[in-house]
């Protein structure tokens, strides 16, 4: 499995891939799984963005906020035909426990990240609605 950068594409990873292993006599097959290439950049200049980090900035006021890249398949790849920029963003505070438990036994957050996460949305919904 493989996870594709932005400004790659899968017949891109195939090929080098095959480039690799091309001495060995291996065949490589693609998985008829669920696919999907990279999804564009979304830019940090635009009014989503800015409209996510203003709302960041009012919840977590001592947050460094930074753009990233997330690191799995989401629902957000079904947007990219109807918008302009896609933002992946979770408002909860995490400390180094909790990324043990993220997608596994015990997962959980705080009832008060739960709270300030409903407050985030809440000032995303009414700012942008603006």
């Amino acid at each position: 499995m493989f996870r594709i950068l932005p400004g790659e594409s899968i017949a891109e990873v195939q090929d080098r891939v095959r480039s690799v292993v091309a001495e060995q006599r291996v065949e490589v097959k693609r998985l008829t799984r669920t696919l999907s290439e990279p999804a564009p950049l979304s830019s940090t200049s635009g009014p989503g963005y800015q409209l996510l980090r203003s709302a960041i900035r009012k919840q977590f006021p001592d947050a460094v906020i930074t753009p990233g890249i997330m690191n799995g398949a989401s629902d957000a790849r079904h947007f990219q035909s109807i918008a302009d920029a896609v933002y992946h963003f979770a408002p909860f505070l995490l400390d180094k426990r909790d990324f043990k438990r993220l997608h596994g036994t015990d997962e959980r957050i705080a009832v008060e990240d739960l709270a300030r996460s409903v407050q985030c949305y809440r000032m995303l919904v009414r700012d942008g609605s603006h």
